[in-house]
């Protein structure tokens, strides 16, 4: 792991390109500022050597248009994923089989359906300090707030038949709300484990 190793990046060129090259250990820097794009992150850190990515006060994702893509995909593990604003996508913030890693002080606003969605065997994840408000624009009974797991009927499409055992999943100290459409917190049938406080 390349420990201490920091990227800065300015525009949303350099963050893309900064997501795609990120090893353990790095950490990348977003100034202040609106980072127009979809987003999506696939390489993972470790245990010991997480990859930090780390915005400001002032750091957009503006994702374009609620009623399109994802604002941010993560399939990666061991990322910790700090101080970002995430607004105006059909869904905020998705893990895809993405396992340890940690939202903190995310803000999501303006999203078409579910703002925070933990799926596909993403375990052991934690959602803290986070606010969300105005989902559901698009599909007002899709707007949940954090959504954990996947509904039973939709295993056979979504995970082969099998349980989504989206499992350990803990959710501390986030306001949700107002303008949340449907649940503030949806937690699927299979899963396990998981922690919700304050």
């Amino acid at each position: 792991p390349d420990i201490g190793h920091v990227r800065y990046v300015t525009n949303s060129v350099e963050l893309q390109l900064a997501l795609i090259t990120a090893r353990p250990g790095h950490t990348i820097e977003i100034a202040e500022g609106t980072y127009r794009g979809n987003f999506a992150i696939s390489t993972s850190g470790t245990a010991d050597a997480p990859i930090t990515l780390r915005g400001q006060p002032g750091t957009i994702l503006d994702g374009g248009a609620y009623f399109l893509n994802y604002g941010l995909l993560v399939r990666g593990d061991y990322w910790h994923i700090e101080n970002i604003t995430l607004r105006n996508a059909k869904k905020g913030i998705v893990l895809h089989g993405a396992s340890n890693n940690i939202l903190s002080g995310v803000h999501l606003a303006d999203i078409g359906e579910e703002a925070i969605r933990l799926r596909n065997f993403s375990s052991g994840n934690t959602v803290e300090n986070c606010s969300i408000t105005r989902t559901g624009l698009l599909r007002p009974g899709f707007g949940e707030g954090i959504y954990i797991g996947t509904a039973d009927g939709d295993w056979a499409g979504e995970t082969d038949g099998i349980p989504d055992r989206s499992d350990g999943t803990r959710v501390l100290n986030c306001k949700l709300g107002p303008d949340v459409s449907a649940e503030l917190i949806d937690i699927k049938e299979g899963t396990t484990g998981g922690l919700i406080q304050g």
